[in-house]
């Protein structure tokens, strides 16, 4: 049995034009040299081992092929949250952290307990065991302090998310303020940041972030057909939330995690003009990656901020118990 340089399997040893080796400057070919006569049991798999040369760098291309095809059999095979992680991980920006590097003098290294929480949650492993929390039952894989408005650590990955825009606004000579007072609106909430100057068309920008959690039960339903539909959702309620504002302002809704049409058109837009002022082509890669690195930091506290309140409450218990004692 031969394999021919077309990929066509014949029952014929014999060498033909299309196995003739071409030249070095042509496409990728078959090597004939490899073994061409293969003996299996029947009912058994037989494998045919063949060697490509001239691959050039088409390599990532052949790879692809058999990877997609891996990713449509596990997403055949899944459902439910399963399946909204791996149409979630499928799309690009979800694991442009992956391609930062790992510095701690740049701000980009995690620490080994974020990095350990973030890769279990990019492939579904377990995090932690299952258990009972306060206002629910948290799973082996622990997502539930990603959406769970008790979690000790949503707070911090807001945080982490918000101090990245200044900064970069400041790189491109935008000044800009967090919180600005005096844009509240009639229940007191502020947008998270404001240009100091006009943006475009004469009017400062507004933006406001948000991490929205693609397993929360309430977006599982939309994330399994569309990835990214919970940070589109998010974008829409925060437009809808701001509206008021919007006459006079410029407002961009900042969903990250699977990111947002809006959110990824604005740090795009920051990265350009960082461009223009000269700094790195890059800059605007660079910035997703560093907002991107902020969120895996803050899933890893939410997932593991619900076992720093129940050990807050057991001290706050403890406490008390000791106060009546007293």
């Amino acid at each position: 049995m031969s394999v021919g340089g077309d990929g066509n399997v014949s029952s014929t040893t014999e060498t033909t034009p299309a196995l003739e080796e071409p030249e070095p400057s042509s496409q990728p070919y078959f090597d004939n040299a490899t073994k061409r006569e293969y003996t299996a049991a029947v009912g058994q798999p037989a494998y045919l081992h063949c060697r490509v040369k001239n691959l050039g760098d088409r390599a990532r291309s052949w790879d692809d092929v058999a990877s997609r095809a891996s990713l449509d059999q596990l997403m055949d095979e899944s459902n439910g949250a399963e399946l909204a992680r791996l149409r979630a991980v499928s799309k690009p920006e979800a694991g442009i952290w992956l391609h930062a590097l790992p510095s701690p003098q740049l701000g980009t290294l995690l620490d080994n307990d974020s990095l350990r929480v973030a890769v279990r949650l990019r492939l579904g492993c377990k995090i932690c065991e299952a258990h009972t929390y306060m206002c629910s039952m948290v799973d082996a894989q622990g997502r539930h302090g990603l959406h769970c408005v008790r979690s000790a650590g949503r707070l911090s990955r807001h945080r982490g998310i918000m101090r990245y825009h200044p900064k970069s606004l400041v790189s491109a000579n935008i000044p800009s303020i967090l919180e600005p007072p005096g844009l509240s609106r009639n229940d007191g909430k502020r947008p998270d940041g404001l240009t100091l100057i006009p943006w475009e068309k004469g009017r400062c920008l507004l933006w406001d972030a948000t991490c929205v959690c693609t397993f929360a039960p309430s977006h599982v339903a939309s994330t399994i057909a569309t990835p990214g539909a919970a940070a589109e959702l998010a974008a829409k309620q925060k437009i809808a939330k701001y509206s008021g504002l919007m006459d006079n302002y410029i407002f961009v809704p900042v969903a990250t995690g699977i990111w947002g049409h809006d959110g990824k058109t604005f740090i795009k837009s920051i990265g350009r003009r960082m461009r223009h002022c000269g700094l790195d082509i890059r800059s605007g890669t660079f910035l997703m990656q560093r907002i991107s690195l902020a969120v895996q930091r803050g899933n890893a506290a939410s997932a593991l901020g619900i076992f720093a309140s129940d050990a807050f409450r057991s001290k706050k218990h403890s406490f008390f118990l000791f106060i009546v004692r007293l």
